[in-house]
């Protein structure tokens, strides 16, 4: 479980951070953070919104983040604002 857990992982933040530069406004950059407790596992991934992109969030890269998160027994919220994107993904420690 654990490597799972960690594959998952380590794909998520990638994916994630692709976004965030496709996306993202060139000067902003991303924010990355990574924290684990007892119970779970959250990468958190925020990047500012370049002017004039409606589309972030919405594409395949988010549903394959979505299906990874879940099978492990977690979830993924998107928050977006007309500046701001923000990705949570959060998965149980003991995930099977």
């Amino acid at each position: 479980a654990c490597g799972r857990q960690a594959d998952c992982m380590d794909r998520i933040s990638r994916d994630a951070l692709a976004n965030g530069l496709k996306y993202a406004s060139p000067s902003a950059g991303a924010r990355f953070a990574l924290a684990a407790t007892n119970e779970s596992v959250t990468v958190t991934v925020t990047n500012a919104v370049a002017p004039g992109v409606e589309d972030a969030g919405i594409g395949n890269g988010i549903t394959g983040m979505r299906e990874r998160t879940e099978a492990l027994g977690g979830a993924l919220t998107i928050t977006r604002t007309p500046e701001k994107f923000t990705l949570i993904a959060t998965i149980p420690t003991e995930a099977e």
